[in-house]
């Protein structure tokens, strides 16, 4: 199938589990408001998801390459590389995941104690998932080696609508508790879709010499080193959080969440894509078509993120009020989470880059040096943090998170300037400087048309309509060729030839 076919068949599934995911949010909105249980359920969900993101990322960042540079070795040998990591996720995952159920009451009196037992409970539900997650992480990994991607996309909907059907059915005997024991519910059935669907890795042994567990385990060091490193600075962010007024941790929360639906849906589905194809071409040692293929998503990611930023800037409140505010999420609620969302959008920007240099740098197979400037990034962050908040209060965390993201990026590129310099170079040009006036002018446009009235609905929908008018007339006038590139990724007409 071709990239596009392949791209929107994607996108279309992940689109749904995404709406279950805003679904999810409104649910848990209406029935916890930003309340006490809100707070519990912020906090756990936010570690854990931490906590699986990296060890399924670490499982994505080994597997994709070496599986696809087992493959050209023989099929047994892929197999036989499979099983290994297979029989390894096993172990860790239920490890890690009896650590998190163990140590869950330290992990609250430590970070959130006034979370109390609730929190405690809360935590304990979302410990399978340690397991759950980088299970089907690592299948999921597998059939995108094999270029099949559509199966692998059935992640959102499992979980958000796992949790949804959880609070809708469970909430009101179970509480916040619902929420997790309906995503392992949800993750336990794609992992088990994604096993069927996987090619068969039994067989005869085969030796696949390259590809040991020592091997593999010189590899996770790094990746190791660096979720340590993440983890602690979710903690951190978690543990400043819990110490602000009541409701700080479900509003930043619900913040995060919501402003990272778009992307979710579309920079991380094109991501997961790209990573197969930058891996082949590092495999046959074609340097510069990883330099090219990255630098030009670089740059559409910028064209299609800056929009969004300027849209979340200018029209938080509206956006807040009209997805949010019923039930128990009160228009206090709705101002503290659309604060929130305003001072994390321009981060916006900066996490799309993030995930396609990522991807770069699993490719080249440079996990040290990905470990050294994430880490360095982590370690500012862990500084900025507990400094803004002293002097910002509760936007302080939202501000640390943009400002982190962007020196993230810079570092990033910066790592890559003798491995990869046709990527590190990607973004200094006059057409980066270009999109960023454009974003600028539909932030103001967006704000304007918003302001021209106090009711909600209008006001979203005029500023949306106006910021997304003036950004693509700005951008054509400015930036021709990106305008032209991006609408040829949205109109495969447009560019007369597939991908």
């Amino acid at each position: 199938m071709a990239f596009r076919a392949t791209f929107l068949a994607v996108v279309g599934v992940t689109l749904i589990g995404h709406l279950l995911a805003l679904a999810f949010e409104i649910v848990a909105a209406a029935r916890f408001g930003t309340g006490a249980d809100a707070d519990a359920l912020a906090f756990s969900l936010v570690l854990v998801v931490t906590l699986t993101g990296e060890v399924a990322g670490w499982v994505s960042t080994i597997v994709v390459p070496l599986y696809v540079e087992a493959r050209t070795t023989t099929p047994a040998a892929a197999a036989a590389f499979l099983r290994r990591v297979l029989t390894a996720v096993i172990v860790g995952g239920g490890a890690l995941a009896a650590a998190l159920a163990f140590g869950a009451p330290a992990i609250v009196a430590a970070l959130a104690p006034a979370l109390g037992t609730r929190g405690v409970a809360v935590l304990r539900a979302f410990a399978p998932l340690l397991l759950l997650v980088p299970l089907a992480g690592l299948f999921a990994a597998a059939l995108h080696a094999h270029g099949r991607f559509v199966a692998a996309s059935f992640r959102q909907l499992a979980w958000s609508g796992g949790g949804l059907v959880g609070v809708v059915f469970l909430a009101g005997a179970l509480g916040p508790v619902s929420a997790p024991l309906g995503m392992l519910a949800g993750m336990a059935v794609f992992a088990l879709v994604l096993a069927i669907a996987l090619p068969p890795i039994r067989g005869a042994r085969e030796r696949a010499d390259g590809f040991t567990l020592p091997r593999l385990a010189s590899l996770l060091l790094p990746l190791v080193l660096l979720s340590a490193a993440a983890t602690v600075n979710v903690a951190v962010e978690r543990a400043l959080a819990a110490r602000l007024p009541a409701g700080s941790l479900a509003a930043l929360t619900y913040a995060y969440r919501l402003l990272n639906f778009p992307l979710m849906l579309f920079v991380v589905n094109a991501t997961a894509m790209l990573l197969p194809t930058l891996a082949g071409h590092a495999a046959r040692g074609e340097q510069a078509a990883v330099g090219a293929l990255a630098g030009r998503a670089l740059r559409l990611a910028v064209v299609f993120a800056v929009p969004l930023a300027a849209l979340g800037i200018a029209l938080a409140e509206p956006l807040t009020h009209v997805l949010l505010e019923r039930g128990a999420f009160t228009a206090a609620s709705t101002a503290a989470t659309a604060t929130a969302i305003a001072w994390y959008a321009p981060g916006v920007i900066a996490t799309p880059l993030v995930q396609v240099l990522f991807r770069a740098y699993q490719a080249l197979h440079a996990l040290w040096p990905l470990a050294w400037t994430a880490g360095a990034t982590i370690a500012i962050n862990v500084v900025m943090m507990p400094a803004l908040t002293a002097a910002l209060g509760f936007r302080g965390l939202a501000l640390a998170a943009s400002l982190a993201g962007f020196v993230g990026v810079a570092l990033m590129l910066l790592g890559l300037r003798t491995r990869a310099p046709e990527i590190a170079r990607a973004l200094a040009t006059r057409s980066t400087a270009a999109v960023l006036a454009a974003g600028v002018a539909a932030a103001a446009a967006a704000w304007l048309a918003g302001a021209m009235t106090s009711a909600p609905v209008p006001a979203l929908l005029g500023g949306v309509a106006a910021g997304v008018a003036v950004y693509a007339g700005a951008l054509a006038m400015l930036a021709p060729a990106e305008a032209r590139a991006a609408l040829a990724l949205l109109v495969p007409a447009v560019s007369g030839r597939t991908a």
